[in-house]
């Protein structure tokens, strides 16, 4: 099938990449060219963009989210839960717009390298699977090893499952940088809390919790100081737990959508490419936090607490949690994370597609 080849100028290409409407970007058919002839580079630049267009599309709703979580209140408190839409009142009104990106900086900076890890360990994962299906074959129809590791991939010929397999890979990488990256965040993001003036390294005992907010810098430095790197890379197991199961479903049910949408001889319809890329990385987001949020809102609770708090670890977060509080607690802040779930992710899959179609047009 066609494809509408981008001009060479630097400003058309820059310019085409967010003309994602007019499909400018996008290979008629993604069973094709760029998937056909990707390389593990490509994956690598191309998850870089998806990950930076995530986070800049979606971290609003991913602080509404860990405000909500890192309250601790319950019926025992005798307190209502806030409401997102209240919460979201609550900052703009005492922090102003841009309180709405506190603690952006460390996503921004963590986006890129560990997107781009992770498309470059999903490519990696699906070339894992294909070369390990070759050994499996009859004899007849074998491909060498070696053939089979270095052929373009087609995931047409991987199954549903096989797609889970590498999407579980793709989680392994990233979560060795995403563990501290978001330890860092969340304590940016509770910073104006009350629960900031316990958990916050160095913060004064008894200071008001909005009489000071420390940066990025100060604030991972105070936690190097007080906890030294092991405080760093708390709750890094419970984001393992978190990732391997959750990036399985996440490729998964974004291959499964785009082959029911797309062209694809299975296609229930067949829509415009760039749609189909939005509806595919939209719904994907929005199943693969369904299936984690439990685990995320105990992670969000173990690195804002202070030292010490949950001397087990996950364990005693979710044994304090669903016990003061109930398990409807596990999904506080689901709100925000829906409506991010969508916008955020189908930019991550409109920025890795555009991207992919980008680079193969200047082969």
């Amino acid at each position: 099938m066609s494809k509408d080849t981008p001009t060479t100028s630097s400003s058309a290409s820059l310019s085409s990449l967010v003309e994602v409407s007019s499909g400018a970007v996008f290979p008629e058919d993604l069973n094709k060219t760029p998937h056909a002839t990707s390389t593990a580079w490509k994956a690598f630049v191309a998850g870089g963009v998806g990950g930076m267009s995530l986070v800049l599309a979606g971290h609003p709703f991913d602080l509404l989210k860990v405000r909500l979580q890192t309250l601790r209140h319950g019926p025992s408190s005798g307190q209502q839960p806030l409401s997102a839409m209240a919460m979201c009142r609550h900052i703009v009104k005492h922090e102003g717009l841009t309180g709405l990106y506190r603690g952006v900086l460390p996503p921004i900076l963590g986006a890129t390298p560990i997107n781009a890890l992770a498309f470059w360990s999903y490519d990696f994962g699906l070339r894992s699977v294909r070369y390990l299906h070759s050994w499996w074959r009859p004899p007849p129809s074998r491909e060498a090893p070696e053939e089979s590791w270095s052929q373009p991939i087609d995931k047409e010929t991987l199954s549903l499952p096989q797609i889970a397999a590498a999407g579980a890979i793709s989680g392994l990488f990233p979560a060795l940088l995403i563990g501290p990256a978001e330890r860092i965040k969340v304590l940016l993001q509770v910073q104006g809390t009350p629960v900031a003036t316990e958990s916050i390294p160095g913060k004064p005992s008894g200071s008001k919790a909005t009489s000071t907010r420390a940066g990025l810098v100060e604030l991972t430095r105070g936690v190097y100081r007080k906890e030294g790197l092991r405080g760093l890379f708390r709750g890094t197991a419970a984001t393992f737990i978190r990732d391997v199961p959750g990036c399985a479903v996440y490729f998964t049910a974004y291959e499964a959508v785009r082959r029911t949408l797309g062209h694809h001889p299975n296609s229930l319809i067949t829509l415009p490419t760039p749609l189909v890329v939005l509806l595919a990385g939209g719904l994907a987001g929005i199943i693969d936090w369904t299936c984690t949020m439990p685990i995320d809102t105990l992670k969000s609770r173990l690195q804002s607490a202070p030292k010490g708090y949950y001397p087990r670890g996950i364990r005693d977060v979710a044994k304090h949690l669903i016990r003061k509080e109930g398990w409807t607690a596990l999904y506080r802040g689901i709100a925000p994370v829906m409506l991010r779930a969508f916008p955020a992710n189908a930019a991550c899959f409109a920025g890795y597609e555009a991207t992919m179609s980008l680079l193969d047009s200047w082969d």
